[in-house]
């Protein structure tokens, strides 16, 4: 990535007089949502997946922002192709910390089809501190952006990224139709009920400080067992199925995924994931477009709304047939 000035970020985490004008408040009350999407296993596109639906948001919202919080990828910046632009990473955020202005940091970001993208970098792989994350995401909430979340499996989670996935409004799951993503969906959904799993960062009180940080801690409570929802990959290589990997977990089936063979030859040329050809939608674009129309219904705090959610696209998928909403998706 281009070197950056020194002080290109400095005002990031500081209180601006913007902050507390009215238009400001107004945005505050129109807080954006939280999706998480996660991969029940390896390989299971959760990237390309949380693309496509904060893609699909940005089309239908015009207010969506796409943060990679896995530390140890290769930063997903790199899988959408913009590798390249200048822009914020989550380690220029260090000072990001209080009353951190939302606006300035999406200006500050590298855009993939006109997504704010947070990347971490490959160059430099530190998890940013429990504080940057949870006070860069409330600062992105109040400037009125649904925030989608590439999260990695629930073991390498840090207690921000806990504390962010169990306040989310909505949590997908990518499962392939394997007995390993079986075992890994109910994994996730059993250490989710549970409070999250220990995660890798076991810091413990308040997260952050500003804003939801600290002085809004209840935001980052629990999640509704309504707001989980599966992704299953198909077709599966055995004899497991969708319907059976929502009565394992008790989880309803948001969409069905299934592997674009062209996927991985336009990543390779810088293009990311294939959400469009030429004029048309991809499936993966269709499919993220119907998702994001469903969850562009609710907002901060609807995460009880998400049964009304996924049961609207299960009909969506019940009487489109299977093979209409398949969706093209590549590994993570």
């Amino acid at each position: 990535m281009p070197a950056l000035a020194a002080n290109t970020f400095g005002a990031v985490g500081t209180k601006t007089a913007s902050d507390t004008s009215p238009a400001r408040r107004d945005r505050t009350e129109q807080a954006g949502q939280i999706v998480a999407v996660t991969g029940a296993c390896g390989g299971a596109g959760a990237s390309c997946m949380a693309a496509g639906i904060a893609y699909g948001l940005q089309r239908e919202t015009g207010r969506a922002v796409l943060l990679d919080c896995d530390v140890a990828g290769a930063g997903l910046d790199v899988l959408l192709g913009i590798e390249d632009q200048s822009g914020a990473r989550w380690g220029h955020m260090t000072a990001a910390i209080g009353e951190v202005d939302g606006h300035g940091v999406l200006a500050s970001l590298p855009v993939w089809r006109a997504v704010p993208v947070l990347s971490m970098s490959r160059q430099a792989p530190v998890a940013p501190s429990n504080e940057v994350v949870l006070d860069v995401c409330s600062a992105l909430l109040r400037a009125g952006c649904s925030i989608v979340l590439d999260l990695p499996r629930i073991g390498a989670w840090t207690a921000g990224m806990r504390a962010l996935a169990l306040g989310a409004d909505h949590l997908l799951c990518v499962t392939p139709a394997t007995v390993q993503g079986a075992a890994g969906a109910t994994a996730l959904i059993g250490a989710v009920v549970a409070g999250g799993g220990s995660g890798g960062d076991h810091d413990s009180g308040s997260y952050g400080s500003g804003g939801y940080g600290s002085g809004g801690t209840a935001r980052w409570a629990t999640l509704a067992p309504s707001a989980m929802s599966l992704l299953v990959r198909e077709p599966s290589p055995g004899r497991i199925t969708a319907e059976d990997l929502a009565q394992l977990t008790g989880c309803p089936i948001a969409g069905l995924v299934h592997r674009d063979r062209s996927m991985a030859g336009a990543i390779e040329r810088g293009e990311g994931p294939v959400v469009k050809r030429g004029a048309r939608h991809s499936r993966l674009g269709r499919l993220s477009l119907t998702l994001a129309r469903s969850l562009a219904g609710g907002g901060a705090g609807a995460g009880a709304a998400a049964g009304t959610m996924t049961a609207s696209i299960a009909g969506t998928v019940t009487a489109a047939g299977r093979a209409g909403l398949a969706v093209n998706s590549h590994d993570r």
